[in-house]
């Protein structure tokens, strides 16, 4: 998923500052999404694979 290419992210917060997710993209395609709880952990990690969530 991340050979030679360059990965870029975005990242989402609540008005109190709480990170919410994460959004990895290549070729400007999502490839990769983390969902965060409260205490900043990573709660979920969606991976997407030819338009499939895994």
């Amino acid at each position: 998923m991340y050979d030679n290419n360059v990965i870029k992210t975005s990242e989402y917060y609540t008005k109190d500052g709480f990170l919410v997710f994460k959004n990895y993209f290549e070729d400007e395609n999502l490839v990769k999404q983390e969902i965060f709880d409260k205490e900043g952990n990573i709660e979920y990690t969606f991976e997407i694979k030819n338009e499939k969530i895994s």
